[in-house]
């Protein structure tokens, strides 16, 4: 989990978390950043897919624009 002072606009984000056993990893750059509170972790972001993440049909499926919101 990244804290809200160290995410930026274009950083890049990659879904490959060894605790979490994800069956579909992602990658995509940060397009926006929403603030939700003033905690370390109240934000969300919303990321642009690149194209191999696009190429998994899970991901195709449920993000057909490219654009997936993430949470810490």
């Amino acid at each position: 989990m990244i804290p809200k002072d160290k995410m930026y606009i274009g950083a890049w984000i990659v879904e490959n978390d060894p605790e979490e056993q994800s069956s579909v990893p992602y990658r995509g750059k940060v397009v926006a950043i929403k603030e939700t509170g003033k905690g370390e972790m109240d934000y969300f972001v919303r990321i642009e897919l690149d194209d191999e993440s696009m190429k998994q049909k899970r991901i195709s499926l449920c993000c057909p624009e490219g654009n997936m919101v993430c949470f810490p």
